[in-house]
């Protein structure tokens, strides 16, 4: 069994069902985790203990400064596939951004200078969807993001440091 989105893009190995298993159910996990703390988040407003804006916004102005100020995430020369080191600190990332709601992601897709400029521009944005996706689908609310993809055009060449969707973090 392999996750695909509306677009064609994989999440895992493409040689490893078990894999694609793993991280289905721990996507499926990260779903639960989340609905279960926006659950506690409401009946906390709801019970009539206020959950300070301030409050909120202070702790997640601490969880932000644990996340470095970005990450990258590297790929296979014209893949758009996650590696499975990839989707373990995608993880982590989004057990942080669950108890951190106002945090935003920034996720910018890029290519190496193989290829056409078209192809390559279409690469990135879909290496970029990838990590949306993930992240989407472990429960995170998609206005929480703000994708890019430049291709190949903020290229050095044709290694592994340009074949890259990087991510930022902002309240």
């Amino acid at each position: 069994m392999k996750a695909e989105d509306e677009s064609g893009i994989f999440i895992g190995s493409p040689r490893k069902e078990d894999l694609a298993d793993k991280i289905l159910n721990m996507l499926a996990a990260n779903a639960q985790r989340l609905e279960r703390l926006e659950s506690e988040l409401i009946q906390i407003q709801m019970g009539g203990v206020s959950a300070s804006p301030a409050v909120n916004y202070e702790n997640d102005l601490k969880l932000l400064s644990q996340l470095p100020e970005s990450m990258d995430f590297y790929f296979n020369s014209g893949s758009t596939w996650l590696s499975s080191g990839s989707l373990l600190q995608l993880n982590e990332i989004v057990e942080i951004l669950a108890k951190a709601p106002s945090i935003k992601v920034v996720i910018t897709g890029y290519a190496d200078k193989t290829g056409a400029e078209q192809t390559n521009l279409k690469l990135s944005k879909k290496r970029a969807q990838a990590v949306k996706y993930f992240m989407k689908e472990s429960g995170m609310s998609k206005d929480r993001f703000i994708i890019n993809y430049y291709g190949a055009s903020k290229s050095e060449g044709f290694s592994n440091e340009d074949r890259r969707v990087e991510i930022k973090f902002f309240i």
